[in-house]
């Protein structure tokens, strides 16, 4: 073996390491990329629930005690009821197939193109306020108190036609 066979082997071989050590330092730095990416993911997530929990909480919170999550509902009876028209949105979900020019790629067999879409529109309807009154209780200091529900329904009765314009 010649002295240039020899530098030419070691020269690749240093080449061969530096080629494999840049590999193996980019693997690492992606995978601690990757890692602080989840991380953040996982923290952003975390905020995102705990604001979310927090503010579905407020309305579940003892007064007495400040705990979240507390309230029970131990009695519920109505207060008022009243008839109205209220606004409601429908939707109607629509596919079609329809005839378009030539540029299109997604054909059927007979040259029409499926077409898909949604619908919504408004329109007042019967419907029925009922307000409640809760007795609540915290579940974990035991305190009572009421508050006031109003919940919103369908009047889907006889005379829930008689509301309705002519």
């Amino acid at each position: 073996m010649s002295l240039k066979s020899t530098i030419g082997l070691i020269a690749a071989g240093i080449l061969a390491g530096a080629a494999f050590l840049v590999l193996v330092v980019f693997l690492a730095l992606s995978f601690l990329a990757f890692l602080a990416f989840a991380v953040l993911l996982a923290v952003a997530a975390g905020l995102v629930s705990r604001r979310i929990m927090s503010f579905m909480g407020r309305t579940t919170t003892c007064p007495q005690c400040g705990k979240g999550w507390a309230m029970t509902v131990s009695e519920r009876r109505v207060v008022e009821s009243k008839k109205g028209l209220g606004l409601v949105t429908r939707y109607t979900h629509s596919f079609t197939l329809g005839q378009v020019s030539e540029s299109s790629r997604a054909r059927g067999e007979d040259g029409s193109i499926p077409r898909s879409g949604v619908t919504s529109w408004q329109e007042r309807v019967p419907v029925v306020w009922t307000t409640y009154e809760l007795l609540s209780r915290c579940r974990f200091c035991g305190a009572e108190w009421k508050q006031n529900s109003i919940e919103k329904s369908a009047d889907l009765g006889d005379e829930a036609t008689k509301l309705l314009p002519p």
